[in-house]
């Protein structure tokens, strides 16, 4: 038996304070589900698994949901203007003070932005029975990320009377030049903090490698059976690079340990009918990594790194719980319920001030409750029956949030073919 959990990694913001955070996965339904039993000593499965999950909004903290084209929705002032063209700062505070414009706080306009994205998850699976009561199973996810922005830009008052006054008095070059900076102000900030404007991009991202090894408790002609799960995560994903905005990668690049119990209870009476229900922990251990810290609450983009910035802690739970029912020897449908909640992680260093980790450890609390329906063509019983060539697996699947907190909260899509020799 194998259960997926497959996390897409980005950078997290809360409402009142849009600071990012690093290395912060996205918890996702768990679509796959568990099944019970393993391979016979010596056999094999090998699997594909495709997971469409497009990328249109997350909850905050709160519970609350929030676009993703609203992260670029800002207001632009006179000092964030001068602020993201140092070059330029007291030519610009100058020119800004003979246009009668003394407080630089004062809006200089705004943006709003348009975000469109999906990441498609393309995860292969190999199997291997140890004896005929145990196997191994081995995952690692590689993630293609697909996005494009814009952002518009509207002037306020002071930044119209600005551009008039600049053309009135014969200053038509200092008019478009100024015009050109404000109407490019959100990347002129992304430019200057050190963040790449890639407005349309395509980036794959390989994951964590992930091991499974289920071992029987009861004998599998039992009604009731338990299985205990011996779990681990190797830290082959590469993490996020500084310059992202979107923090994308394909994992947390943390070595974990867990360990599952699964329940499966066929009822009398009802002999193509399967109940069954899971319960996990996931501790992760302690890494170390290149990090943007920010200066304060609303440092939203914040240009300070601390190459050797320590994470701890994220210990991950869930519990999981589904009904499966044969239609006949070929066909199953199944419908479940989860729930995850990853804890608080914590960031330390000593390159800046504590409280500035602080800021990014409040944001780091996740959880997700979803629901799953699928549908299996499976031959496996029919080859084993003799009434099958080829023994293998067709599922389709979606899960869908129902409540989340600092996690995605839209649909996944699942298509996943299996062999086995």
């Amino acid at each position: 038996m194998f259960s997926l959990w497959i996390f897409l990694s980005l950078h997290s913001a809360r409402a009142t304070d849009q600071v990012p955070v690093p290395n912060s996965s996205a918890l996702l339904p768990n679509i796959v589900g568990e099944t019970t039993g393993s391979l016979p000593q010596g056999r094999f499965i090998v699997s594909v698994l495709n997971l469409v999950t497009p990328l249109e909004s997350k909850s905050l903290l709160n519970g609350d949901s929030q676009s993703f084209s609203s992260l670029f929705n800002r207001n632009l002032t006179w000092q964030t203007l001068m602020d993201s063209e140092p070059a330029r700062k007291n030519q610009v505070a100058g020119l800004l003070s003979a246009n009668g414009i003394m407080d630089f706080s004062q809006s200089a306009g705004s943006f709003a932005g348009s975000f469109g994205g999906r990441a498609t998850t393309l995860v292969p699976l190999i199997g291997y029975g140890l004896t005929d009561r145990i196997g191994v199973f081995f995952v690692i996810p590689i993630i293609k990320f697909q996005t494009s922005y814009s952002t518009a830009y509207q002037a306020s008052s002071s930044a119209q009377q600005l551009i008039q006054n600049l053309q009135s008095s014969g200053q038509s070059s200092t008019a478009s030049e100024m015009a050109e900076s404000l109407n490019q102000g959100f990347d002129l900030q992304l430019k200057h903090s050190g963040f790449t404007n890639t407005p349309n991009r395509e980036l794959q991202c390989v994951g964590d490698l992930r091991m499974e090894v289920p071992v029987p408790l009861t004998e599998v002609t039992k009604p009731l059976q338990w299985i205990a799960s011996t779990q681990a995560v190797f830290p082959t994903a590469e993490p996020s690079a500084t310059d992202d905005f979107f923090g994308f990668s394909g994992g947390e690049k943390r070595f974990a340990l867990g360990q599952k119990i699964t329940a499966a209870w066929n009822p009398p009476g009802l002999r193509r009918s399967t109940i069954l229900a899971s319960t996990s922990v996931m501790i992760p251990f302690g890494t170390e990594m290149s990090v943007r810290v920010p200066k304060n609450s609303i440092d939203f983009l914040p240009s300070d790194i601390d190459p050797s910035t320590q994470i701890s802690g994220g210990i991950l739970a869930q519990a999981f719980t589904s009904f499966r029912y044969d239609w006949s020897t070929l066909i199953g449908t199944k419908l479940s319920y989860q729930f995850q909640r990853r804890f608080q992680k914590t960031f330390s260093g000593s390159l800046f001030d504590s409280t500035r980790y602080d800021l990014l450890t409040k944001l780091t609390e996740e959880s997700l409750h979803s629901i799953q329906a699928g549908i299996e063509f499976n031959t496996i019983r029919a080859f084993l029956d003799g009434k099958f060539l080829f023994p293998g697996m067709l599922s389709l699947g979606a899960g869908i949030p129902i409540a989340s907190q600092n996690s995605l909260n839209t649909p996944t899509y699942l298509l996943q073919g299996a062999l086995f020799f």
